[in-house]
């Protein structure tokens, strides 16, 4: 590729092409009648563009069907997609416009970026606040600092936000996503998503699909949404709320009260970790609800938000580990 280009500049050097750094797969195969060959289509990431004074080809043809099309129109457009060999006299004018074959989507962004890949589909965002949406195949994406904005789409996707206040969406399918620092806002729309807040207050709904939440550190808010969940508060006061579905919400010997909102006897289950048994438990009552702690130290693990303490009992509970 590299021999190509250097015989185009040995021909014509007024087109001055720069050095091209990676042949595009999805193009390789370009047919041209005209004075001035198209001979391939190269994927240009080095910063520079592909500038070619090109004039009067009548027709292009691009990709495995061969069809002809005609796509030349007066007026400048820079090139950066062709390396151009030229057979004949001199030309003066430029091409307007060159269709290329269907190539993977690429994942769209506001903002600059430093790194973007379609195989697969990763993206790394700056340090500014960024917007950044994905494609339908299974995206990497990783927000770096700024308060972003990312948005997986369909696929099974793997977000994390990183650092300052991000919103994250997984979209459809089975996702990944972490918060980060800071106070982040996470949705798992559909699917079965994983959710981690990590740091800061952040505010999670796992959405349709049985989705694991956990909160990290921080007074976090946990939603399940549809679906049978697991809902894991962790470090901080968090408040817990099942949705629809058979849901099971862990409690541990961590710092902070968890409240529950919406536990239904019969549906949903408390889950014990670290050890913890029934029977180390006690279960009181207060301010309309069920508060259960650890029985030797009165440390105070839930508060079950309209529950009677006295319809709990050890069918209620299960062990269960992070």
């Amino acid at each position: 590729m590299q021999e190509a280009a250097t015989k185009t500049q040995q021909n014509d050097p007024s087109l001055n092409l720069p050095k091209i750094w990676e042949i595009a797969p999805q193009a390789a195969q370009v047919m041209a009648e005209a004075n001035q060959r198209i001979d391939t289509a190269a994927s240009n990431n080095s910063g520079t563009s592909l500038n070619a004074e090109i004039a009067r080809i009548q027709i292009i043809t691009l990709g495995e069907t061969a069809k002809d099309f005609k796509e030349v129109l007066p007026g400048n457009k820079t090139i950066a997609e062709v390396v151009a060999e030229n057979t004949g006299a001199a030309l003066t004018g430029q091409i307007q416009t060159v269709i290329l074959p269907a190539v993977p989507a690429v994942p769209v962004v506001t903002g600059d970026v430093e790194f973007v890949s379609t195989a697969p589909d990763q993206i790394i965002g700056t340090d500014g606040n960024d917007a950044i949406a994905g494609t339908s195949g299974d995206n990497i994406i990783t927000g770096k600092r700024g308060n972003d904005r990312i948005l997986g789409l369909a696929g099974n996707d793997w977000i994390n936000g990183n650092q300052d206040k991000d919103t994250l969406d997984g979209g459809i399918g089975d996702d990944t996503i972490y918060g980060g620092k800071a106070d982040d806002s996470l949705a798992g729309f559909s699917g079965e998503d994983i959710l981690f807040g990590n740091r800061g207050f952040d505010n999670i709904n796992g959405g349709e699909g049985n989705d694991s939440v956990y909160g990290g550190r921080g007074n976090d808010i946990l939603t399940g949404g549809d679906g049978d969940d697991f809902i894991v508060g962790q470090i901080g006061e968090d408040s817990l709320i099942g949705g629809l579905g058979g849901d099971v919400f862990l409690l541990g010997s961590e710092p902070g009260i968890d409240t529950i909102f919406d536990f239904e006897k019969g549906q949903d289950l408390i889950g014990l970790s670290g050890g913890l048994t029934f029977s180390q438990l006690s279960i009181n009552s207060a301010n309309n609800a069920a508060l259960i702690s650890i029985a030797s130290s009165g440390q105070v693990l839930a508060s079950l938000k309209g529950v009677a303490p006295n319809l709990l009992g050890i069918e209620d509970f299960t062990q269960r580990q992070i």
